[in-house]
């Protein structure tokens, strides 16, 4: 029953029926065709630079295919970016940490959050608009999006006292 309703196990299934190799890693399954510093970088939390030094530490070239390396390579792989990298959840986990503890100690950062502003000095006179469509998706992504409600309640509240003065 679960192999029948979960796509990525059938398309996991159907690529090991057709005789492909898969090269999966957190979730992730390298395309086989590209380079691998390029396979590296779709997983979240590893760009360029990271990619390469991670090829640099198992000694493989970042310009081979992906398909060229040996099954135990991605063994090797987990182990080196579970030790010396934080990615994927995890690193949304800390983004999220540390965007509350911003909030809680009542920072500049903090309350621009809060208020689904530009927070890192950006103009608000024009692109304002922006930020405060894009703040409530962040605020969810990261986990402070509770925060963030009470903070667009309370804001509203001000703004409806100052319109009856």
């Amino acid at each position: 029953f679960f192999f029948i309703c979960c796509p990525t196990i059938d398309c996991l299934i159907e690529e090991l029926m057709s005789g492909q190799r898969v090269f999966r890693l957190f979730g992730r399954t390298l395309p086989e065709n590209k380079q691998v510093w390029f396979g590296l970088s779709r997983i979240y939390g590893i760009g360029r630079s990271r990619a390469m030094q991670i090829c640099g530490q198992l000694g493989i070239n970042p310009e081979s295919k992906v398909s060229q390396l040996p099954m135990d390579m991605s063994v090797r792989m987990r182990r080196i970016i579970d030790n010396d990298y934080v990615t994927q959840h995890h690193l949304k986990q800390k983004m999220g940490q540390d965007i509350t503890k911003k909030i809680e100690i009542k920072s500049y950062q903090g309350t621009r959050h809060l208020l689904g502003l530009p927070v890192r000095g950006q103009r608000t006179r024009t692109n304002r608009k922006t930020q405060k469509k894009l703040a409530p998706a962040r605020a969810g992504a990261l986990g402070y999006f509770h925060l963030f409600e009470r903070a667009q309640q309370q804001d509203k509240k001000t703004i409806n006292k100052k319109r009856r003065k």
